[in-house]
């Protein structure tokens, strides 16, 4: 809404940004993120541990009062390992087991997001398709695939399921989302 797109002859065509209305959008997010329930903090590729999570996450609980329930990281496997020398593999694992010993600890459902095999571009996701490492799976509670063929993609649509859970039953339905990426919507409807 406050930069304004047009199209011109099939290119988009962005105009130049008005710097006092940079200050705007600015105020308009430092207002609804102050003091709202959402914080963003963001790092570089292999910029923060597991232990430099944690410790944002310690400083939040005692300077803002900030308890998060849910914490996202996009995406596990560019979190910096801590510790060096091993092979990138056992390094990737112990990424995991330590963003589930801090689910843990702090009783929070931590979410993350993996890439699957190449394989995966011409069938559905499946547990045997974890990318790296298969240990991934071990450490999770829960796993969900996206797939999608060419022919959904086209018609906007993405199919959600679940490759496997820790706990109760695993159920092989999946979920049909609509999308339109074009307007930077991942999910309009289900």
């Amino acid at each position: 809404q406050f930069f304004k797109t047009a199209k011109a002859a099939g290119k988009e065509v962005r105009p130049a940004v008005d710097p006092a209305q940079v200050e705007g959008v600015q105020r308009v997010l430092r207002r609804r993120f102050r003091t709202g329930d959402l914080r963003l903090e963001c790092f570089p590729t292999y910029g923060a541990t597991v232990e430099d999570l944690d410790v944002l996450m310690d400083n939040m609980v005692y300077y803002d009062g900030f308890a998060p329930d849910i914490l996202v990281v996009d995406y596990a496997d560019i979190v910096r390992p801590s510790g060096g020398g091993k092979d990138y593999r056992h390094q990737l694992d112990d990424v995991w087991k330590k963003l589930r010993g801090m689910a843990q600890r702090r009783n929070i459902a931590v979410v993350t997001a993996s890439q699957a095999e190449k394989s995966t571009f011409n069938e559905d996701v499946s547990a045997i398709h974890v990318a790296e490492d298969i240990r991934k799976f071990a450490h999770v509670t829960a796993m969900w695939s996206l797939n999608q063929t060419e022919s959904e993609a086209r018609r906007g649509l993405m199919r959600l399921g679940q490759i496997g859970v820790r706990e109760g039953k695993k159920t092989f339905d999946q979920a049909v989302l609509t999308q339109c990426l074009d307007i930077g919507k991942p999910l309009l409807d289900s």
